[in-house]
């Protein structure tokens, strides 16, 4: 799992699908250090496109399906470019590319999503919140001792070591009757596949994580709310001078949450809708 994003499952690299731009090729709009005379947005309003890069190997935010780019981020930047009235070039590549990519000028904007803090702030210009990360449970879908989070009191809960989940769940347990017995995994996946055995109670991570699998496989697995974490978001991020992009790029997401269609995104995707901040709250991390 990426440091920046706080994802269910490690990012492997994934062979490029057809019809997907790839980033080595090198033939980037707005590529060239001299295009930076003027301001992205403006460069983005004259040539009519976006260029954006993620890497299309985290469900569901960002995936292959049947040989083409899929997955919520898909289709909330598809929304986004529709009320900028610009088209979207999407460019798949491993994620230690994305930033530099984007810092270097190769791309405009990384939608790959990131988790926002104090300190990656100084560093990047982060759009409003486009997803929720805080820290949830997942528990065994026939499992009627866990009704809110506050029930893994003296119980066995997974999490995956190094996310900022464990340190959330650390926090948790010491305000619980009976702490919680931790058991720390290096991937997700094999937190679920021990939880659906019966060898843990829960797991847990971001919330948009659990919601996907419990939607997922609901036979076996149910979402606990509400979350348990600091309230934590994800965003898209750009460089750090270009406030007027994300100043496009909000207003947009405002006119598709207004509408509906953030929601109706969440829906499909999550399973469950999250009502979402119309501006980036000072990260409590």
């Amino acid at each position: 799992m990426n440091d920046l994003c706080d994802f269910s499952l490690p990012r492997r690299r994934l062979l490029k699908a057809a019809g997907v731009s790839l980033a080595a090729s090198g033939l980037f709009a707005g590529g060239s250090r001299s295009a930076r005379a003027e301001t992205t947005w403006k460069a983005v309003q004259k040539r009519g496109v976006l260029n954006i890069a993620t890497e299309m190997q985290f469900a569901p935010w960002d995936m292959i399906a049947d040989g083409k780019y899929a997955g919520a981020n898909r289709e909330l930047i598809d929304a986004v470019g529709a009320k900028l009235k610009i088209k979207v070039t999407y460019n798949d590549i491993p994620w230690d590319g994305i930033l530099p990519g984007v810092e270097a000028g190769r791309f405009d904007l990384c939608i790959a999503p990131v988790m926002a803090t104090k300190e990656r702030l100084t560093h990047y210009a982060f759009t409003n919140p486009i997803g929720a990360a805080t820290a949830a449970l997942v528990k065994k879908a026939n499992d009627t001792s866990i009704k809110t989070a506050r029930d893994i009191s003296g119980k066995i809960v997974g999490v995956q070591k190094g996310s900022h989940v464990v340190m959330d769940l650390q926090s948790f347990s010491a305000t619980l009757p009976k702490p919680v017995e931790i058991h720390e995994y290096l991937d997700n996946s094999q937190a679920y596949a021990d939880l659906a055995s019966g060898r843990l109670d829960a797991v847990a991570n971001s919330s948009p994580s659990l919601a996907y699998l419990a939607q997922k496989r609901p036979e076996t697995f149910a979402l606990v709310s509400p979350p348990f974490g600091k309230p934590t978001y994800l965003c898209w991020v750009a460089r750090h001078d270009d406030t007027a992009l994300i100043e496009a790029i909000n207003g947009a997401l405002h006119a598709i949450t207004e509408d509906g269609q953030i929601a109706a995104i969440q829906k499909k995707w999550f399973g469950v809708v999250t009502p979402l901040p119309q501006s980036l709250p000072t990260p409590v991390i």
